[in-house]
């Protein structure tokens, strides 16, 4: 076979597939700078995941760069007369053994036809004299092939990096050792070196691409014809000159990782697998294929024939309950990137792409909830059209579980909310939880910024799994508040995944409108108001607001054994962190509750709202005077914990009253449901409980808006329904205990009052 012909000889298919290939799950042949497959007319890059390759450098190639390097540094020492410096005793002794293993032997050469120890057929024997450089050496290795395609291999490269190594080293030692002629190089003495740091690799030519992935199966078993020789181990300090020692650094550092890594799942997708699974030291998952060959469109088709939902929605009704969803819940719950959803919606509707950006099961969540503000009327769909789309959502939902993508983790979210919505807790709080577990699953709580400089995927994808993690955190927060129940617990010191950013920039801000209010259904926006979109901004405070609340609520809500002192330390740090957080916000942010005349973003005046929750949530538990107060008594006080209660109760009042008056409660996100319950309950004690006339004037005009709000809501979400009615039921409850006791003192007061004036008449 010709040179020319054998460097055409190239592998089939390669271990490291570039990042199409994997995607599509398909065989890549490796070719630089695009492979076969990517130059069929793929529109994705063709890109390698060096940077994770954790395979080991190949010693061979090694060993030819380090000889070379060092074969111009000898030919300038001689050049320039330098005397070659001394070799010390130990690493002299250590080379000699090197030369004794790699220098030839006198023996018969071995019979034509035999096998050697990695099943060469050594057609002719091969002499060498390691004092001289071969120039041509014989073609003699032949591999043995069950085809006898009759394909050889040379051995030219490695038999002259060989003879480039003793000459290397005998200039090295200088003439302090000699090296027998006339041996044959295939045959291994058994002096002591230990044949565990041998390369074979290196030793030998490359096997054909057939005979190599069936050669790696097998054990290396040796032929009748070449007797096993019993190994000697060196001692610690020998096995130091082992030449793969930087490969054993390389294991050592993988075993002792504490950190896990992505992985390319059997479906395409990244999974996250920390240090303890043991699976973050493959380079790749091991491909199982136990997930269904169906693609998921065809099987979320059928079950939509068999459950009757197969109904056809016109696609301009799909784009309006879609973009009410993102102009009323999506902003305050960012999770869903509008501009990747639309382009991966395009590249799915055409079938050439099938992302993990895009699903079935996020449209139609979406649509649920849009459906939620539309008012119109559909004959020919099925009614209410909020449940239709939910029902779908949750059809394809049990579909992506087997294979869930980040599509999947943000349906979920929308799916919770609108559950919560439709008074359905405990499967809202379960999606919730699972968006979750889905995120740490696709590894949305890792830094992407790795992956990012590797080529594993774009920033821009980065920063929208950052955005769906966050989104997932922010309404699994709001969930634990909302029933009183501990979210997923995960520390905010195991989060590496960014955050949007907390700077201002203008020029970063997208315009905001009022979709859906007023104008015919398919227009751009609902009026001629036009806000700058601060969502980001947004999104980045509300994360750090759940954080300052998240180690405080759960000593203070969760730890049954905790001191009274430490619960007014823990209080008394959070209330300061909140007070900084809100004194710190953007201008953007911020909002004058005595400016009547300014208009605000939807999402800035839920923002402000959830700040007065939390103040409420930290003060609650101190309003007793004795429950939760130490003795002697810490801080500022009973009354003082009643006072920041009722003010920031006020403050909501307030700030329901703007939102009302510069849009509608129809059209707001369901987090105001839980906020002004919170409230309206505040309200509710203050105006039951003993204080001045004046003050319980016009804390019952605040009570009155918070009740109005929440019936107004109530046409929106189920849930202000029974809000509302759980409000007036504690209420009555209230009252009736307190005209009890009310009651009481004063039958005790009437009876003293009469014994009284007996005696003095008696007296008299």
């Amino acid at each position: 076979m010709s040179v020319e012909a054998k460097k055409a000889i190239r592998r089939t298919h390669v271990t490291t597939a570039c990042t199409a290939c994997r995607e599509s799950k398909v065989k890549c042949d490796g070719d630089r700078p695009k492979c076969g497959n990517c130059k069929k007319g793929t529109a994705k890059a063709c890109v390698y995941q060096q940077g994770e390759d954790r395979r080991r450098i190949s010693l061979r190639k090694a060993i030819e760069v380090f000889s070379a390097r060092v074969s111009q540094l000898e030919a300038i020492i001689h050049e320039h007369g330098l005397a070659v410096p001394s070799i010390a005793t130990e690493d002299e002794a250590l080379i000699k053994k090197m030369l004794d293993y790699i220098k030839p032997h006198e023996s018969s050469p071995p019979k034509q036809g035999a096998k050697s120890n990695h099943g060469h057929t050594i057609t002719d024997s091969v002499v060498v004299d390691c004092n001289q450089r071969i120039e041509q050496p014989p073609e003699t290795f032949a591999m043995s092939t069950d085809d006898q395609s009759g394909e050889f291999l040379e051995p030219q490269h490695t038999m002259m990096m060989m003879n480039d190594g003793v000459d290397l080293l005998e200039n090295i030692i200088g003439d302090s050792y000699t090296l027998q002629p006339s041996a044959n190089f295939m045959e291994i003495d058994p002096t002591g070196f230990n044949f565990e740091t041998l390369d074979w690799n290196a030793a030998f030519p490359e096997l054909p691409p057939g005979v190599a992935s069936a050669w790696d199966e097998i054990n290396y078993s040796h032929s009748d014809e070449q007797p096993v020789h019993e190994r000697e181990t060196f001692d610690e300090d020998e096995e130091s000159i082992d030449s793969s020692d930087g490969d054993k650094d390389e294991v050592i550092s993988q075993i002792s990782e504490r950190m896990g890594s992505l992985q390319v799942a059997d479906d395409g997708e990244f999974r996250y697998f920390g240090a303890t699974s043991n699976l973050n030291l493959l380079d790749e998952a091991i491909q199982q294929n136990n997930f269904e060959t169906d693609p998921i469109r065809s099987r979320g088709s059928k079950r939509e024939d068999n459950a009757r939902l197969s109904h056809h929605v016109d696609a301009a009704l799909i784009t309006h309950l879609i973009s009410l969803y993102f102009a009323w819940q999506d902003p305050t719950f960012h999770v869903v990137d509008r501009k990747m959803y639309e382009e991966k919606q395009k590249l799915y509707e055409s079938g050439t792409d099938d992302s993990t950006f895009y699903s079935e099961t996020l449209t139609h969540s979406m649509c649920a909830f849009g459906a939620l503000y539309e008012t119109r009327r559909h004959p020919h769909l099925p009614t209410p059209l909020s449940e239709f789309f939910s029902a779908k959502a949750k059809l394809w939902l049990e579909v992506e579980l087997d294979s869930p993508r980040v599509a999947t983790i943000q349906a979920l979210v929308i799916m919770s909310s609108y559950e919560a919505a439709s008074t359905r807790d405990a499967r809202g709080w379960l999606y919730s939880g699972m968006s979750m577990r889905l995120s740490l699953d696709l590894g949305l709580h890792t830094d992407m910024a790795p992956y990012v400089q590797n080529g594993q995927m774009s920033s821009e994808e980065a920063q929208i799994r950052g955005v769906t993690f966050w989104g997932s955190f922010i309404v699994d927060q709001s969930w634990g508040y909302y029933l009183g129940r501990p979210p997923i617990h995960i520390r905010t010191e195991e989060i590496s995944a960014q955050k949007p950013t907390n700077l201002v920039d203008a020029a970063r801000f997208s315009s905001w409108g009022p979709y859906g209010m007023s104008t015919p259904m398919g227009s751009v926006a609902s009026s001629a108001l036009q806000l700058n979109d601060p969502t980001e901004l947004v999104s980045r405070n509300w994360i750090d607001l759940c954080e300052i609340m998240s180690g405080s609520s759960l000593t203070l809500f969760g730890f049954i054994n905790v001191t009274k002192h430490a619960l007014q330390a823990v209080a008394e740090k959070t209330v300061e962190r909140l007070r900084n957080w809100h004194n710190g916000l953007p201008p953007e942010l911020k909002v004058e509750l005595g400016n009547e005349g300014g208009v605000y973003i939807p999402h800035v005046l839920i923002l402000q709202m959830q700040y007065y929750q939390f103040m409420i949530y930290i003060h609650r538990p101190f309003i007793s005077r004795y429950r939760s107060q130490p003795y002697p008594p810490v801080g500022r006080g009973h009354n003082h914990a009643r006072t920041i209660c009722i003010e920031s109760a006020v403050a909501i009042s307030n700030l329901l009253t703007k939102y009302g008056s510069a849009y509608t409660l129809r059209f707001i996100n369901i987090q105001a449901v839980s906020i002004v319950f919170s409230a309206a309950l505040i309200l509710v004690f203050a105006t039951v409980s003993e204080i001045s006339s004046d003050t319980h004037i016009g804390l019952n005009t605040h009570l009155s808006t918070c009740c109005k709000g929440l019936a107004e809501l109530g046409k929106t979400f189920q849930n202000a329904t029974r809000a509302l009615e759980a409000l007036l039921s504690i209420k009555r409850a209230w009252q009736a205990k307190l005209l009890v006791n009310t009651g009481s003192k004063r039958r005790s007061s009437s009876v003293r009052t009469h014994k009284t004036s007996a005696k003095k008449r008696t007296m008299s």
